[in-house]
């Protein structure tokens, strides 16, 4: 009767399981090591940092790095029994820019634990643990919010790579969550037609949204879906029509954050981490050959959009575990796929409360959206003059997912399946892939 009760029990479950079973580093997941470091910075309360924040940003995961438990525990031990003696660092500004709001609620947990002297190892596994928390909580409210489709975003908060991000440093954790709690409040508002809009519930889902896209400006056209709203929803033409030039108004200036520095004022070395890239040279590139540019661009947009969209890297990756890994079920990418069309084509609404130009219109969003994901690759990660687009991640399109699987629902499909038979296929099915990459990508290789 109650999804996110579901989804609430596996989702914390799979959470603790991988934050414990992990071997306590970092570099195992996308850029964790960054977003460790900036998290380490602003909860300091002192204007140095230890160094361990460096050091501990440059261990690798690797097969060999355990043989043994007792290895693991010297190597814990040594880290918490040094974590003061090591020599200090200046912090710097502490000034917390947009791009960074997102690192201030797990900034906190490191601020409190310094100031009650916990121990290194504990610090870092907590920074996690609150991080998933935060996550299962929104994506909760997400499922108990949407009075239809219950069954698909229960699905697409358990899809391992989702799940993955929220139970280690990386702020698409917030981005991801935000995007499923302001999908569902749209699907609330279109279907309760005959209501006023519930103005708190509005509000909630905009300042999550708007949160998600200081750090990612690329979803904030995401914002625009609102404007399907009927203005039969609102008390009057004029708080109508002030709605909907709020959300034109919002969705610009946020677009206007990586729209304007880029043009304005582009990097010559828009990759700290090494190559060509340089968002100045390639700008100068795109103008004195745009055709060559053109050519590239829809070329890999063609080429990849499918398996970027539902790719195995976008929905059933463990990042860097997956170079690691020993021995494969491939059936449990297989699941997934027919779970995610099965619950696509059948966890439906009688009324269909999109119209077609409304879906075209949607598609259309996402359209934009891919492209701003590849153009800011481009700019910021290609080297210039390449012709394939480097760094475009499956991650990027999670917050995809859900917009894109709303314009292929249709209520000619008539779902008659028992209820307890219907959830039990969604729990069951992501119980079984979600331990099956658990134990055969981390358990098999660092718990043995």
């Amino acid at each position: 009767k109650h999804i996110e009760i579901g989804f609430l029990v596996i989702a914390l479950s799979i959470g603790l399981l991988l934050i414990i079973c992990e071997p306590p580093f970092l570099n195992a997941s996308w850029d964790d090591q960054i977003h460790f470091k900036n998290i380490y910075k602003i909860g300091s309360i002192s204007e140095k940092y230890s160094e361990v924040s460096t050091d501990y940003s440059e261990l690798r995961i690797s097969y060999s790095m355990f043989n043994t438990n007792e290895e693991r525990t010297n190597q814990i031990n040594y880290i918490n029994k040094n974590d003061s003696k090591l020599t200090k660092e200046l912090i710097g500004s502490k000034y917390v820019s947009f791009k960074k709001v997102n690192y201030i609620p797990i900034s906190i947990v490191y601020t409190i634990c310094e100031l009650l002297h916990v121990p290194f190892i504990i610090t870092f596994l907590l920074g996690k643990a609150f991080y998933f928390i935060l996550y299962t909580i929104i994506v909760y409210f997400a499922i108990k919010i949407i009075p239809k489709h219950k069954h698909l975003v229960c699905l697409l908060g358990l899809i391992p790579t989702s799940l993955f991000i929220a139970a280690n440093y990386n702020y698409d954790t917030f981005i991801n969550a935000f995007v499923l709690l302001f999908m569902s409040t749209f699907v609330y508002e279109k279907i309760k037609k005959d209501e006023c809009v519930n103005t708190k519930l509005l509000i909630v889902s905009l300042i999550g949204m708007i949160i998600a896209c200081f750090t990612k400006a690329i979803y904030a056209p995401l914002i625009m879906i609102f404007l399907l709203l009927p203005k039969e929803k609102f008390e009057n033409i004029k708080k109508y029509k002030l709605f909907r030039l709020g959300i034109i108004l919002i969705t610009i200036l946020l677009c206007a954050t990586f729209v304007i520095p880029t043009v304005t004022n582009p990097s010559e070395i828009s990759d700290t981490r090494g190559g060509d890239a340089s968002e100045k040279r390639q700008i100068k590139s795109i103008i004195h050959s745009p055709i060559s540019f053109v050519n590239s661009f829809t070329g890999n947009y063609y080429y990849n959009f499918s398996e970027k969209v539902l790719g195995k890297d976008t929905i059933y990756s463990f990042s860097y575990y997956d170079t690691e890994e020993k021995i494969s079920l491939s059936n449990g990418f297989a699941l997934l796929i027919i779970m995610l069309l099965f619950f696509i084509l059948t966890d439906n609404s009688k009324d269909e409360y999109l119209k077609p130009k409304e879906k075209i219109y949607i598609m259309f969003i996402i359209l934009i959206i891919i492209a701003f994901i590849w153009g800011a690759l481009y700019l910021s990660f290609t080297p210039v003059g390449d012709e394939i687009i480097k760094g475009v991640q499956g991650r990027y399109f999670i917050p995809l997912i859900l917009p894109f699987a709303i314009c292929f629902m249709t209520n000619k499909i008539i779902n008659n399946i028992e209820r307890v038979k219907y959830s039990s296929f969604l729990y069951f099915g992501m119980i079984y892939i979600l331990y099956e990459m658990i134990f055969t990508k981390i358990i098999l290789l660092y718990c043995f």
